[in-house]
Parts: structure tokens; sequence; C-alpha cells
């Protein structure tokens, strides 16, 4: 009596494995690409957001003739006084930080600036740096080479410079 065996071939096997190995080759960077891009189009906003609110905030401070004082504060959205540098927001959390809806929290994005000229700002995401504590060092987001970069207002009649570095999102 002859038995019927059931199963797959060896030739069905290989086809098998060579098929799924040949699709994750070619799947594998696209799905991780996703993310880098996502990353990249979340900073790209975030510099839309920042551009659009120092707009804003400067045509309040030409409305009350503050652009040309080198510190001032004056409310902007609310009764929250948002610090000002030759009429731009300042780079720091109590200036630009202030008008950026979601900034402060911890669990999407990280945030220092330098307390000496130039003043400059910079915002990354959390998951990018590997602890958040307000002592936190401008290195941890510059390594990320992930960031936005917010550099104050030196002079009166210039505009605050917004720099993207995705090199490594």
């Amino acid at each position: 009596m002859k038995r019927k065996q059931s199963g797959f071939t060896l030739i069905e096997l290989l086809t098998t494995i060579i098929f799924l190995s040949v699709l994750s080759v070619t799947a594998a960077p696209k799905l991780t690409g996703v993310s880098s891009g996502a990353y990249i189009n979340q900073l790209k906003s975030l510099k839309a957001t920042i551009t659009s609110s120092q707009q804003i905030a400067h045509t309040k401070a030409v409305i009350a003739n503050v652009e040309d004082y080198p510190y001032v504060r004056l409310p902007v959205l609310t009764n929250v006084k948002t610090t000002f540098r030759f009429g731009y927001p300042a780079a720091n959390y109590n200036g630009i930080g202030y008008l950026i809806d979601g900034l402060d929290n911890p669990d999407n994005w990280a945030f220092v600036g330098t307390t000496r000229s130039p003043h400059v700002f910079y915002i990354t995401f959390s998951s990018k740096v590997d602890s958040i504590n307000t002592s936190m060092d401008i290195g941890k987001i510059t390594r990320s080479e992930c960031y936005l970069k917010y550099e104050d207002v030196a002079v009166k009649g210039e505009k605050p410079k917004i720099t993207l570095v995705v090199d490594k999102c």
C-alpha cells in the first residue's frame, strides 16, 4: 500500500524563501524611510509655524512701537508676556517657545536654548534624545542631527534665522 505524502516540495520551499527575502530587502528601506520622512515633515511644519508666529508677533511689536528695543516683554496670544529682541520673539522658551502650541509636551518635544549671545533655541523630538531634563545640554540635541535651530536677532533690522538639520532623521 502506497502512502500519499503531503507537504511542500523542496523547490516550492526555496522559491518561497527567495521571494520573501527579495520582498524584505526591497520593503525594509521604504518602511524605515517612512519614519524618517515623518520626522522631516514635522520639522518642516514646525518651521512654518514658527515663521508664521514670528511674523504675527513682529506685527504686534511694530504696533506697540517696541521693535527698536533689545529686550522687551509683550503679551501676544494671551496675557502671558512673550520676550522680544528688536521686535522679534526671543530665542528661548519665554520668547518663541510661548508661541508654539504643544511645545511644552515632554512626550513629543525636547528643547534648550543658549544663555549667551548669540542666543539660539534648539528643538528636537523627545525620542531623539536619551534623557530630558531642565539642565539638558545643547550637545544632546545637536548630536541627534534632527532638529530645528532658531537664532535670535543680534541687531536692529535683522530677522531671526530658522535652520533645519535633518541629516539623521
